[in-house]
């Protein structure tokens, strides 16, 4: 029987393509929406061009059946359980890199590939990138990091304390945001085709090639170079990761300020008296990144009286 054009057909799941999917499956895990919430005095998700809508919960579609879901979800549990907890916890890390962080980025950047597609259908698809999500579906419906031929990189994120290379804004950007991209990137060696994933205090990158010999960054991990032998480590690095999302990280942090800037000030100070009525409001990670953000300003201000020097 064919369905009519006012029947919506039954949707398959992205990644084993057979079964239909759960409704609102996760795009960034739970636990990491879980810890934005819990970070902030008023226990809500506010989105930084909405300031006047509270959210309760991330991106989610209809994309993955209970199977599949299961199966990534085991892949967040390690992830939570091994590297996202302690290290928020402030445990200095040192773990081995395995098949389940190198598929746990994996399926973030499968998932929000599909997702950002999804969320712009006027721009066309590059041949490239539906490669690279093909040879993700097919790695990850197999367990096998070893048959996926993109390149996975996570970064820790550390408090900015001064202005040199970032604006007011950039940490409330690095600790209570979750952002996404996805982008090509030009090297000597050919286009590269990048998805970049921010969650709270963490970003991953995952490249169509090797980024590795293009930046050697010392606080990166590289499946295909050190799957075996490498050493997960939680200590601030270089940052040569930053200079692919540098302009990004820049453009959230302008955009939190002027947006936080423009909030009416019924609004600013309904959320002020809200928050100034928690306990303890300096225990919670969104205040402390405020006044970070806050010290940051005054530090540009003071720089702005001075005036133009030599």
């Amino acid at each position: 029987m064919v369905a009519s054009h006012n029947q919506r057909m039954p949707s398959r799941c992205i990644l084993c393509l057979q079964n239909p999917p759960i409704q609102n499956s996760h795009i960034v895990p739970k636990f990491m929406i879980k810890r934005l919430k819990e970070g902030s005095p008023l226990r809500t998700l506010v989105h930084s061009n909405m300031l006047n809508r509270v959210f309760q919960d991330g991106w989610k579609e209809d994309y993955l059946c209970n199977g599949c879901e299961q199966r990534f979800s085991r892949l967040e549990h390690w992830f939570c359980q091994n590297v996202y907890e302690p290290f928020l916890a402030g445990a200095q890390l040192s773990l081995k890199y395995g098949n389940e962080l190198g598929l746990f980025i994996c399926s973030l950047g499968f998932r929000y590939i599909r997702y950002a597609l999804d969320k712009n259908p006027s721009q066309p698809c590059a041949p490239e990138l539906s490669v690279m999500y093909q040879n993700l579906r097919t790695g990850l419906l197999n367990d096998s990091l070893a048959n996926i031929p993109a390149h996975p990189y996570i970064q820790f994120l550390f408090p900015i304390p001064s202005i040199d290379q970032f604006p007011p804004g950039i940490n409330t950007y690095l600790f209570e945001s979750i952002d996404g991209a996805v982008f090509s990137h030009i090297l000597p060696s050919g286009k590269l085709w990048l998805v970049y994933l921010k969650v709270p205090s963490l970003f991953f990158i995952l490249s169509s090639g090797n980024l590795r010999h293009a930046f050697r960054p010392s606080c990166v991990l590289d499946s295909h170079e050190v799957l075996d032998q490498g050493q997960l480590n939680s200590q601030p690095g270089s940052g040569a990761l930053f200079s692919l999302v540098h302009d990004t990280l820049c453009d959230r942090a302008l955009e939190i300020q002027a947006n936080y800037s423009k909030m009416p000030a019924g609004r600013a100070e309904k959320m002020a008296s809200k928050i100034a009525a928690v306990p303890n409001k300096a225990a919670y990670r969104a205040h402390q990144t405020y006044l970070l953000d806050m010290k940051l300003i005054s530090e540009l201000e003071a720089n702005h009286a001075k005036g133009p020097t030599g």
